[in-house]
């Protein structure tokens, strides 16, 4: 069955890993102060993807005004932003645990974000988690600062939240969903973490993997991702020809995935309980590649049953962020991880990015190839 454009409506990995070294593109623009939040958000869009629209399963094409419906965890909206023909790069940040102290760790952080962002030109930035820490930073606007070289660059940006964020008595992880109406976010309007974006032949899952099952002073359990979630996931449709997911805390198949490259410098920190949305997208057939945050140590890329579960690298300067588990600390050069198709070739690509450039060991690529249409 043929969605949109002709393309296929699944899609499975083929042929084998190879180098590859990213290609540069054109630079995004400089922003307009003087626009309103909305505005600037549909203006740098607009121009940059050709054109932005939310795009519902049951009810069409629909304004961006309009807001999305939710049942628990999930919305069954997800936002659209399309340019054939191009390459499409994400640009993932992860655990900044920004403190918002004024401390040059959190400046550090900031300036890690602006200068790599500005080299890399990303069409979206997808934050996964433990962004702010709210056992420190007091007030959730506080997010504001660090989306804040994103909006200096005219940079689309969306975001997850991790165990972390939400930690204060001051808010809640409800609160954090304003988050979602500040300048150009790409998931403005979502009224849940967990939903859709495309970006033209990729769509994006993104998903709230929650905090904590448990915590006492003797032990931490982590939450996972919630049958409902898995529902809403299960009946999303896939018109689209790569499928990629974020969310902050790992998958318990983490731990069982073959390495390819980059560091494994703790044993994953995983919920107990497998959600069994691993199995679900083994099923569906149309994410290869998923990406995370939360073990501070990890920076690698592994694969199992021809998906990539990958790792961001480490974004953040503050105390929190320098935080493992493992046998001795992995000192490496903060940075974020690039996530770059080229629809020409059908190659997905990936790699770690500091302030220096590309860390060469870290890339990696693999082929697409669309699954033939079955004829009737």
């Amino acid at each position: 069955m043929l969605g949109r454009n002709g393309m296929s409506l699944s899609a499975k990995w083929s042929g084998c890993n190879q180098k590859a070294f990213p290609p540069t593109k054109s630079n995004v623009g400089s922003n307009k102060s003087s626009l309103t939040s909305n505005q600037m958000t549909q203006k740098v869009l607009k121009r940059n993807y050709g054109f932005l629209k939310m795009c519902d399963s049951q009810r069409g094409f629909q304004s961006m005004r309009q807001r999305t419906k939710v049942t628990g965890n999930v919305a069954d909206s997800f936002f659209e932003f399309v340019e054939p023909s191009r390459n499409h790069t994400i640009l993932q940040f992860t655990d900044l645990h920004y403190y918002n102290n004024g401390s040059r760790e959190d400046r550090e952080s900031l300036n890690l974000i602006k200068t790599v962002a500005e080299r890399v030109k990303p069409d979206l930035v997808v934050l996964t988690g433990d962004i702010i820490d709210g056992r420190y930073c007091g007030d959730y606007s506080c997010f504001k600062n660090v989306i804040s070289p994103l909006i200096e660059l005219n940079i689309p940006w969306t975001y997850v939240p991790g165990n972390h964020d939400d930690e204060s008595k001051r808010f809640t992880r409800k609160d954090l969903l304003n988050i979602f109406k500040y300048p150009l976010c790409a998931s403005k309007n979502a009224t849940s973490f967990t939903h859709s974006v495309k970006l033209g032949p990729m769509q994006i899952y993104l998903m709230d993997s929650h905090g904590y099952a448990d915590k006492t002073p003797d032990a931490i359990t982590y939450d996972f991702i919630k049958p409902d979630q898995i529902e809403w996931y299960n009946n999303t449709p896939f018109n689209s020809e790569v499928g990629l997911a974020f969310f902050h805390i790992p998958l318990i198949e983490y731990k069982n995935s073959r390495v390819l490259v980059g560091t494994k410098g703790e044993e994953p920190c995983t919920p107990i309980h497998n959600s069994g949305l691993f199995d679900a997208m083994k099923k569906k057939k149309d994410v290869h590649a998923m990406f995370t945050g939360h073990d501070h140590w990890n920076d690698f890329v592994s694969e199992l049953d021809n998906v990539w579960l990958c790792y961001g690298r480490v974004s953040g300067f503050t105390t929190s962020s320098f935080y493992g588990e493992g046998s001795s600390p992995i000192n490496k050069a903060r940075g974020g991880r690039v996530i770059r198709y080229d629809s020409s070739k059908k190659l997905l690509s990936t790699w770690v990015e500091n302030k220096k450039g590309v860390e060469r060991n870290s890339v990696i690529s693999r082929s697409i190839v669309a699954e033939m249409p079955m004829l009737d």
